[in-house]
């Protein structure tokens, strides 16, 4: 899995998986050396906050022009 690779990136601070089939975001947050933690975020509604940088991005705007799932 990719993301075990990336997790050995000292400066990684966020992993970020983005669904193509449907408005659904996992975002993998370091918390030390052997913790990540998940957010899950579902929905146009939902908001993706990094922390790492500062910011925060709704979902809707993401996905803006994607044809998705019903």
């Amino acid at each position: 899995m990719k993301l075990q690779l990336y997790r050995t990136i000292p400066s990684l601070r966020e992993y970020i998986l983005v669904d193509q089939n449907k408005a659904r975001i996992e975002q993998y947050i370091y918390q030390d050396a052997s913790t990540w933690a998940l957010r899950d975020h579902q929905g146009l509604d939902a908001e993706l906050k990094l922390d790492s940088i500062g910011a925060s991005l709704p979902l809707r705007l993401i996905y803006d022009g994607v044809d998705l799932e019903s």
